[in-house]
């Protein structure tokens, strides 16, 4: 029991802060201890995430080059168009021929097939033509 001085009952010397003193012995340290041990264990996370987790990195460019052994190498497409697939990683080996990327080819597949079409409907006049 505190007493209108600050003086516990029965105690025989005061205490500027025995209130403060009181009431943290009272509440104790727990809250605080898992406040700190939620805190250490979330820096622990992060540490290990920074430090070892894999992040993919991409780059862009609108000049490409293949460089082996200290030789720089240009890479050109016969076809211009959009590149919907890329099988490149680095400093993965790649072998001569390999695809290294695809191409859309619809625009040069629909025009494959116009050209065919028309030499189909051409074709019975070029055989009319040459039995004249």
């Amino acid at each position: 029991m505190w007493s209108k001085t600050g003086m516990r009952a029965g105690s025989q010397e005061a205490s500027p802060f025995s209130r403060t003193m009181g009431s943290l012995g009272a509440h104790g340290f727990r809250a605080s201890s898992v406040g700190i041990v939620v805190a250490v264990l979330l820096l622990a996370v992060w540490l290990t995430w920074f430090f070892l987790a894999r992040v993919a990195r991409y780059e862009v460019t609108d000049q490409a080059r293949l460089q082996v052994d200290h030789a720089i190498y240009p890479i050109q497409a016969p076809v211009a168009g959009r590149v919907v697939a890329a099988h490149l990683l680095l400093d993965r080996v790649v072998h001569a021929g390999e695809g290294l990327a695809e191409v859309d080819s619809d625009p040069q597949r629909l025009q494959l097939e116009e050209e065919r079409s028309r030499l189909t409907a051409v074709s019975p006049q070029i055989l009319a033509l040459r039995r004249d």
